[in-house]
């Protein structure tokens, strides 16, 4: 007779998945003192026994879109164990309901007393996510602090694990491509990934502003970000086929009649990395390769 070890509970008969073991099929869950002690067939033990056949079990979920600031992010804003623990989900993402202004008590009000782990995308935008679909004049680029932001996630970068932006019609129409460059420095300057919002937020403005088309705002979007990314990695390595490479694909960018380069001052930064790397270099560089910026 097989000897019963110290289990403190023993879930019997469920299809268990765990990708990362390779682990599909029927089989038993062992529990000791709070953790996963052993997963196989016709395991026992001498705390209790539940028969979840017909079920599956499965790792803690990681929900990395959660709206969890209760009674702050407005009518979307969830207990965060209701839709952590309670629901199968061990880890929640809160996508930028805490701001600058208001991750002290997203700190305290939110990750302490929860039993989930809770981690946050901080927003952008001053107000964070203050009932953000009913009052879009808080969301342009005049709400947007950058340098109390960037210290605002390095500050608690125990929790903050990347930036929350948008990237939407009603806003583009409004404030054109301000509060995503601002944005995108934020998650630079912080060395955090930057999450954008794709999609209508808010209703189109009624008087005057541009007409933006929605099909070109994600290509836009990308044109920004990798104009940024190859005058960076030119600058950084100052290798001059980088920097052919990053000066054709902004002429081949800049052609495009809605590319958003064509009609914005060339940034800081970009100034520089022309002034280090490109001097230098179109002195070196055979005719033929020369290219006109």
């Amino acid at each position: 007779m097989q000897q019963q070890q110290r289990f403190d509970l023993v879930l019997k008969g469920g299809r268990v998945i765990d990708p990362a073991q390779g682990i599909d099929g029927v089989q038993d869950v062992a529990i000791a003192d709070g953790k996963i002690a052993a997963v196989g067939r016709d395991l026992s033990g001498t705390g209790q026994t539940v028969d979840v056949r017909g079920a599956l079990v499965l790792p803690g979920l990681i929900d990395t879109h959660a709206h969890v600031f209760r009674h702050v992010t407005g009518r979307f804003g969830l207990d965060a164990d209701l839709v952590g623990v309670h629901s199968a989900v061990t880890t929640l993402v809160d996508q930028g309901g805490p701001s600058l202004m208001t991750f002290p008590a997203f700190r305290s009000y939110v990750v302490e007393p929860a039993a989930s782990r809770v981690y946050a995308f901080l927003s952008a935008y001053l107000v964070g996510g203050m009932e953000g679909h009913y009052y879009p004049e808080l969301y342009g680029p005049h709400g947007i602090d950058v340098d109390g932001t960037v210290k605002a996630a390095l500050a608690n970068r125990d929790l903050v694990k990347g930036i929350k932006a948008h990237a939407e019609i009603g806003g583009f129409s409004r404030w054109g491509m301000e509060a995503f460059r601002l944005s995108k420095e934020i998650s630079r300057q912080a060395k955090l990934p930057l999450y954008i919002h794709f999609g209508q937020l808010w209703a189109l403005p009624e008087r005057g502003e541009t007409r933006v088309d929605p099909d070109r705002i994600l290509p836009d979007v990308l044109c920004i970000r990798s104009c940024a990314r190859r005058w960076r990695a030119a600058s950084r390595s100052m290798s001059a086929m980088a920097l052919i490479s990053a000066l054709r694909w902004r002429k081949k960018c800049s052609r495009q009649a809605s590319c958003p380069t064509r009609s914005v001052p060339t940034c800081t930064a970009t100034t520089r990395a022309y002034r280090r790397t490109c001097r230098p270099i179109r002195r070196i560089c055979s005719p033929a390769q020369r290219i006109s910026v």
